[in-house]
């Protein structure tokens, strides 16, 4: 990468340094470069901006390492706890309520003792970076839409826009969408940004 060419964002720009992580031992120092390996907290790819232990070869995403230990979500009561990895159970003892996909336990995710129900960090956390902001209900211009569109939940099988269901290809943002009253449409969060 040619560093002349990179612009970060202000929350890039204000990394720390370092972190402590109570899973490691060791501090996690920002890595900015490619890194290959995979993630200690979600086995993905990391690429660049992460935090790592060169002497452990440890590594978190930026995102992972900021998951917090405890989450609360609208569909549920209790607070969802973060469990680190591993975790001796098998891969058919822990299924995400809200993508309805297997956790593999090997890995960092959430659970409900109370209720016990578990959630793939992916699910439970932010919606997407692009729409986080956007409050429920609230109606929006779009250049690709000549009416207003109001940002609300939804039950409806598939986007007007793109075809796809609201289970992919975004599963951070399903159930959400865009609605057009005057056209009786539904569309992804993204979709109008096309």
């Amino acid at each position: 990468m040619n560093y002349s060419d990179y612009y970060p964002d202000v929350k890039c720009a204000f990394l720390p340094k370092a972190i402590i992580h109570k899973v490691h031992e060791h501090p996690l120092f920002l890595k900015k470069d490619c890194i290959t390996a995979g993630c200690a907290a979600c086995d993905r790819c990391i690429g660049m901006f992460a935090f790592g232990c060169d002497i452990c070869n440890f590594n978190l995403h930026y995102t992972c390492a900021r998951l917090p230990d405890t989450i609360k979500h609208r569909y549920d009561e209790h607070p969802f706890t973060l469990i680190y990895a591993p975790i001796k159970n098998g891969l058919d003892e822990y299924m995400c309520e809200f993508c309805e996909e297997g956790i593999d336990p090997k890995w960092w995710f959430y659970h409900c003792i109370d209720c016990d129900q578990s959630a793939c960090a992916k699910c439970i956390c932010t919606e997407r970076k692009e729409v986080q902001n956007i409050k429920w209900g609230s109606t929006y211009n779009f250049d690709s839409h000549p009416h207003r569109l109001i940002y609300v939940p939804t039950t409806d099988d598939g986007c007007d826009y793109c075809q796809e269901n609201f289970y992919a290809p975004f599963p951070l943002t399903r159930q959400i969408g865009f609605k057009c009253e005057q056209c009786n449409i539904m569309v992804h969060p993204f979709c109008p940004y096309r």
